[in-house]
């Protein structure tokens, strides 16, 4: 089916799911038990259309990209730099490795370890690779330690796409990239006290000092574990071990940061939004939560932050909340039925993050605020060793993937209603 189709299909679900919530409303009952199996079937093929739509927007963007004009390679064009003797970008016949010959190469590595590639493609691997338009620039050299080498850039930016699909977190908040690990000092100030004044002619002007305090980012380092794959399926020219090994790497590292983006302690790991924000409003019950009560969370972030505002929440809330509806019988959930367009509840889109809480005692729920105010921090770039004789005796080789990041919130603790996220927390 079409993009255009999907859509159509979920616009024919959103009614019949509004038929089905009308007959009940206005024989005053709640529904039935073959009322209620349909709307849940009807609410996971709704899932099923728009995870569908996404992959197709995904193919889609990926052709567009392939099919962009490349430039042509031109010998002497290597970048004018200082750079050491032993270095072969000196040498009088260099150029810079394409994104092809970067990949082949890297390919080669991956399949038959740095003794098993061609000399050339050893050089191509210690040169780096020729930035397409719209590529990060950044260097690519060696850590021959261990036998790793530093993942090229075609690899890096798939995988953290990889990354960005897997974790809630990253996909809303603000992501920067350093070239090393030092501690970032982050300043931040609340001066939502404050506010101008007005003066008489010739009148002096006041003084209102700002205290700043600051964010320390810090690069917690974390493994993917090792990926063990058999030999065979690496001399199987139609296994794509870059494909594997980004699934691999992504899900595994997405999965621990996500984790650890949403409810880390902030000591000895990232500091978790959750932890971060702020109360804006706890439910009556356990168990549930009311449409006045999102309403509430709304409003509990200011104008200002308002305007750049999310939610956030796992699956099974939203399941939850797509059931919600205000005091003139209207869904608080709108599914998008124009390309481009993101489902919405008060009007606001969401993300489904799977590491947020259920709807539990104490627990907290649903997170509303501009989720901008929260950084993403990569240490650049990830380094991917092969490990040949440690599983020489199954026939495999395994390989195990470093990478460092870190998670904070950039505004001041203690801001209480003026956080720009704000949380949702059951009764207890």
């Amino acid at each position: 089916m079409s993009v255009t189709e999907l859509r159509e299909e979920r616009g024919r679900i959103f009614e019949r799911m509004k038929e089905l919530d009308a007959r009940a409303d206005e024989e005053k009952r709640s529904l039935s038990a073959e009322e209620q199996g349909e709307w849940d079937r009807l609410h996971t093929r709704d899932n099923e259309c728009k995870a569908e739509i996404g992959r197709k927007e995904a193919i889609e963007d990926r052709e567009r990209e392939l099919a962009a004009p490349k430039d042509e390679i031109k010998p002497g064009a290597e970048e004018d730099r200082e750079t050491p003797e032993d270095d072969p970008r000196t040498h009088a016949n260099f150029r810079v490795a394409s994104r092809e010959d970067y990949a082949e190469a890297f390919d080669a590595y991956l399949r038959h370890g740095a003794a098993g590639i061609e000399a050339e493609q050893r050089a191509v691997l210690r040169m780096g690779q020729r930035a397409e338009p719209g590529d990060e620039s950044r260097a690519l050299t060696v850590t021959t330690t261990g036998g790793g080498y530093l993942i090229p850039t075609g690899f890096q930016a798939e995988l953290e796409e990889a990354l960005k699909a897997f974790g809630g977190v990253r996909s809303v908040a603000r992501v920067i990239t350093t070239g090393s690990g030092n501690d970032i000092h982050w300043p931040a100030f609340d001066d939502t006290g404050n506010s101008g004044e007005l003066l008489a002619i010739s009148a002096n002007a006041g003084t209102q000092d700002t205290a700043y305090t600051e964010v320390i980012l810090k690069a917690y380092k974390y493994s993917s574990k090792m990926v063990k794959v058999p030999i065979e399926l690496l001399q199987d020219s139609a296994f794509n071990v870059e494909e594997h090994l980004r699934e691999a790497l992504g899900t595994r590292i997405g999965r621990i940061t996500n984790a650890h983006f949403t409810t880390g302690t902030a000591t000895t790991q990232p500091q978790g939004v959750v932890v971060a924000s702020e109360a804006g409003k706890t439910a009556a019950s356990a168990t549930a939560i009311a449409d006045t009560e999102l309403d509430d969370l709304f409003h509990s972030v200011d104008p200002a932050y308002r305007k750049n505002a999310t939610w956030m929440f796992e699956d099974a809330t939203l399941k939850h909340i797509k059931q919600l509806k205000d005091a003139e019988g209207r869904r608080l959930w709108l599914p998008s039925l124009v390309q481009a367009d993101p489902d919405t509840i008060l009007g606001k889109r969401y993300t489904v993050n799977q590491d947020m809480a259920s709807i539990a005692a104490s627990a907290k729920t649903v997170l509303f605020g501009d989720f901008s105010a929260y950084v993403v921090r990569d240490v650049m770039p990830f380094t991917l060793l092969r490990l040949e004789e440690r599983y020489a005796e199954f026939g495999q080789v395994a390989f195990l993937a470093f990478s460092r990041h870190d998670g904070r919130a950039t505004f001041a603790s203690g801001w209480d209603a003026q956080a720009p996220i704000q949380h949702l927390v059951q009764a207890a």
